[in-house]
């Protein structure tokens, strides 16, 4: 099953599961070294405080609760419970301690990087665009003195001198590399790998290369750094990867609802169409049927179904039920009902935007209004918090009482609707809901 858990209780949730994710790509990549290496992020001001990967913990089996919180400033850290590896905090405590513009520190021994700090010249030329987002960006130390102890970790602090030059090549040893982010970070980490083995292939070939003039490589250097979001969207696109991709639920943890096995009343085929069938129930899991609901199972093992997978929310690569923000908005104690959906956003993939009907002679007040947000963000948490809160008399409803949300959702799109509408109660709704969109 999908898993998304928003509700723990340890600091800094959000960048612990940004590392996380950036540990376990990188092992999928190839570009890690077993239980060697590590990555941390200053989550302190002055950055001396940051987050750090476990003492040999191979880094495909990293989990956002497992990462450290240490203080660089600590002498002791070394000798306190659960320290991390010597190498690790002599290496990343310097930077942390000397280079606050190093909010994310990325080291591994990633093959080709390596490879190219192992030669006598470890200056990637521009030959390609990829390339050319290194040029005058990157410092080589060929000072290496044995493992990356104090020693190191001081020498590579002070050649992190120029914020504009962010990938450090180890010379006979590795790359390090900086950022503010752990997305901008870890894109520059996985573009420099795929820079040296474009470059270490090239000269596998012993054909003369094509190197771009320094203008050119300069420019397209420039237009790397100032390629919007780039680097947001790609950490949210592995995010979401490696959330869809069916490992079992724990307790108390969202996922899709799937069963194991078949039983005697379940649907067969769809006529006409068994493809679709198929693609539709028995795609996503091999050998389980998807049922096509989110759902929770809690310890004793009971599920509670928490709404259609129709109606999950994916904010920033976080699966969000739009059940579950419903149910958080209306346990504010002004509010009688609500209805969620999402609407496209340009970073998070999508926003999540709320209509809420309050209580009989409660008005909606801009201090209100921020009520009910951080009401979703006590619940659930803030990645949760609605970006549009609407306050309506009432909802889109069928005559059965069922909530359309299916009109809310081209609205929020468009502004405008224009599906189907002879199974609303009230039209009505929809034009004042119309004009209270189009307000805001």
């Amino acid at each position: 099953m999908a898993v998304t858990q928003l509700r723990q209780n340890l600091e800094h949730w959000q960048e612990r599961v940004d590392l996380a994710a950036s540990f376990r790509w990188t092992a999928r990549l190839d570009m890690h070294e077993s239980v060697a290496n590590h990555f941390s992020l200053a989550v302190s001001e002055d950055g001396s405080k940051f987050l750090m990967n476990p003492y040999l913990r191979h880094f495909s089996r990293i989990k956002a609760s497992d990462l450290l919180l240490l203080d660089a400033n600590d002498n002791e850290t070394l000798s306190r419970p659960n320290a991390p590896d010597p190498t690790a905090w002599g290496l990343h405590g310097s930077i942390h301690r000397a280079v606050p513009w190093a909010r994310c520190v990325m080291h591994v021994h990633s093959i080709f990087a390596t490879v190219l700090a192992s030669l006598a010249d470890s200056v990637i030329p521009p030959i390609d665009q990829n390339t050319a987002m290194f040029f005058n960006r990157v410092v080589v130390d060929s000072h290496f003195g044995g493992m990356a102890f104090e020693e190191e970790g001081t020498r590579c602090a002070k050649a992190q001198s120029d914020p504009k030059k962010k990938t450090l090549i180890l010379g006979n040893h590795g790359v390090l590399v900086i950022g503010a982010t752990v997305a901008e970070t870890f894109n520059r980490l996985y573009y420099f790998e795929r820079a040296a083995e474009t470059y270490i292939r090239a000269l596998q070939t012993h054909q003369p290369l094509r190197v771009l003039s320094d203008e050119i490589a300069e420019k397209t250097a420039g237009e790397w750094e100032g390629y919007g979001d780039f680097d947001v969207r790609h950490l949210a696109e592995l995010k979401a990867i490696l959330d869809e991709e069916g490992k079992e639920c724990k307790a108390n943890e969202g996922g899709r609802l799937v069963i194991r096995k078949p039983w005697p009343g379940m649907l067969r085929t769809i006529y006409g169409d068994k493809k679709r069938y198929k693609d539709t129930y028995w795609s996503d899991y091999p050998g389980m049927y998807t049922a096509g609901d989110g759902a929770i199972r809690d310890k004793k093992g009971n599920f509670t179904i928490v709404g259609r997978l129709d109606d999950v929310l994916n904010v920033s690569g976080h699966r969000l039920g739009t059940a579950e923000v419903e149910s958080a908005l209306v346990s504010h104690k002004a509010v009688a009902e609500a209805a969620v959906v999402g609407r496209p956003h340009e970073i998070k993939g999508q926003a999540v935007v709320a209509f809420v009907s309050l209580k009989t002679g409660i008005e909606g007040t801009d201090e209100l209004l921020k009520e009910v947000r951080n009401q979703v963000g006590k619940v659930i948490g803030a990645i949760a918090k609605p970006d549009d809160v609407y306050f309506t008399p009432a909802l889109p409803k069928t005559r059965s009482g069922k909530i359309m949300r299916r009109l809310l959702k081209e609205l929020v799109a468009t502004g405008k609707v224009t599906g189907n509408m002879t199974t609303l109660e009230d039209i009505s709704v929809v034009k004042s809901l119309q004009k209270l969109v189009k307000k805001k």
